[in-house]
């Protein structure tokens, strides 16, 4: 399984980019950016990820980049739907911008009123 370390290093090489330059545009320095590709350096990152998977939700969720509260699971779930054998999918592709729009409005508020029942106020 590829870890953080070679994640960060393969996506930086596809962009043609230096540990260098990495380090000039997200200000974390040159060295700090090697051991975390060499996997010398653990950071309390992990915690964040033990806290999303136990709460059953996203990193990016819990960060602010994402207002969907979807699971891991979930989101692998969708990532594998077939939309090319599902003739909702298939519906979907053959309406006008128009109608997209408009299904994608009442959708949105169907989900929002399912977590507004599901997640009662505080």
């Amino acid at each position: 399984m590829i870890n953080f370390g070679e994640r960060i290093k393969a996506v930086r090489l596809k962009k043609g980019m230096t540990q260098k330059t990495l380090s000039q545009l997200t200000g974390v320095r040159e060295a700090t950016l090697s051991r975390y590709e060499h996997n010398t350096r653990i950071n309390r990152w992990i915690y964040l990820v033990r806290i999303a998977d136990t709460l059953g939700t996203s990193v990016d969720y819990l960060l602010g980049r994402t207002d969907v509260a979807a699971s891991i699971d979930e989101i692998q779930a969708f990532r594998e739907f077939d939309r090319e054998n599902d003739p909702v999918f298939s519906a979907y592709e053959n309406m006008d911008d128009h109608n997209k729009a408009l299904l994608m409005e009442r959708a949105m508020s169907l989900y929002e009123s399912r977590n507004e029942n599901t997640h009662p106020p505080e």
